[in-house]
């Protein structure tokens, strides 16, 4: 059994096997939506990608700090709730995270139109509360 730190806020005892497989928490969303936004508040330092593959996903998506900040207060206000699940960030921690879907229209360069893309998202806020760890962000 690896020990894991769990960095998010939330503060429930984490399952024994968290990272292993998918472990979908009851009850939520964990962190109510004006928290985010309190978070996103506080600047350029609120926010933090916090695993590799969502490093190069947000990289494959070209988006920059203020699209994610944009993105992520879109999906809080205007998307769908999805669930909240126990997530590994690397080898040595865990944060129980919300999963949220946003569709919205984007303009593709490639294509030359408009389409309906749907984004699928999954934060904590990290333990002191001042930081929002985003663990997901694909198409």
């Amino acid at each position: 059994m690896v020990i894991s730190v769990n960095l998010g806020l939330y503060d429930a005892e984490q399952p024994p096997d968290c990272g292993t497989q998918r472990i979908v928490i009851d009850g939520g969303p964990l962190y109510p939506a004006q928290a985010v936004l309190t978070v996103l508040q506080r600047g350029d330092q609120a926010l933090r990608v916090a695993t590799r593959k969502c490093t190069k996903d947000v990289e494959s998506l070209c988006l920059n700090h203020p699209a994610l900040v944009d993105l992520i207060r879109q999906a809080i206000t205007q998307g769908s709730y999805k669930n909240s699940e126990w997530c590994r960030l690397n080898e040595r921690s865990v944060a129980a995270c919300d999963a949220y879907v946003l569709s919205r229209a984007e303009w593709r360069d490639d294509l030359c139109k408009t389409l309906d893309c749907q984004y699928y998202l999954k934060f904590s806020i990290g333990r002191s509360g001042a930081l929002l760890l985003l663990v997901s962000c694909h198409l």
